[in-house]
């Protein structure tokens, strides 16, 4: 099965990234051996691994990779049901993007898996209408394309979008393509 050879080889590359003591080598290998978890289902160690990832990165001053491990951990407590974790992770995401001038389609991603942490903690302040440019705003074709797989249509039943939200193609998808 591929995510057992993707899972094999970012350990390897941990290993090697550990023994030479470079820090740029950590940041990478981390964060990929974290989406190897995470499609494995091991939500504790993708979170510690993407977490280590976000630090390296911010030792060495890598906004675009600090905002890919934040994300990681956004998608990783939302898998693990700790929404308010989630939340966080996505607005760091967000904000580490938005405030470099960073890749703007990206940052939408943020901004949809926030909306989306506020509507699994029952949150009041919750407004879907602000997700729905997100899509056609985008100018990267894949992060239009993955937008799109993350906001609510507006023709969707009311009583149907906590299980919508629930399921989300986007992260599955995101590990699948090694991102």
């Amino acid at each position: 099965m591929i995510i057992n050879l993707q899972f094999q080889a970012t350990q390897e590359a941990i290993q090697i990234a550990e023994e030479s003591e470079d820090i740029y080598s950590k940041a990478i290998s981390y964060v990929n051996h974290g989406i190897s978890c995470y499609g494995k289902g091991l939500m504790e160690k993708a979170e510690k691994y993407f977490q280590k990832r976000a630090e390296f990165c911010e030792r060495i001053e890598m906004p675009t990779r600090i905002g890919v491990a934040r994300f990681g951990l956004g998608e990783t407590y939302f898998e693990m049901g700790d929404f308010m974790k989630a939340k966080e992770g996505y607005d760091k995401h967000g904000w580490v993007l938005e405030r470099n001038q960073l890749n703007p389609s990206n940052a939408n991603f943020g901004k949809v898996g926030s909306t989306k942490s506020k509507v699994m903690n029952k949150e009041k302040d919750v407004n879907l209408e602000t997700l729905y440019p997100h899509p056609q705003n985008n100018k990267v074709k894949i992060s239009k394309a993955l937008n799109s797989l993350l906001v609510l249509p507006a023709e969707k039943p009311a009583d149907s979008l906590t299980q919508y939200l629930v399921y989300n193609p986007f992260s599955k998808f995101l590990s699948s393509i090694g991102y």
